[in-house]
């Protein structure tokens, strides 16, 4: 499992849910994982479009 992890195969992230109700998400995150190629004003850029359409139907976004 460690070598999968060092190869950047896994990634561990936690429930969108709490723990007292775990059939029920109560969040939602967004990932921006960078390939290879794609530089960091590029992420910028992409954080700012999620930002937008997030403001556009109605959900607070936290950064």
């Amino acid at each position: 499992m460690l070598w999968a992890v060092n190869m950047g195969c896994l990634g561990f992230h936690v429930w969108p849910s709490k723990a007292d109700d775990p059939e029920h998400a109560d969040e939602l995150r967004i990932d921006l994982d960078p390939t290879p190629g794609v530089d960091f004003p590029m992420v910028r850029e992409a954080a700012h479009e999620v930002h937008t359409l997030l403001d556009q139907v109605g959900v607070v976004g936290m950064p």
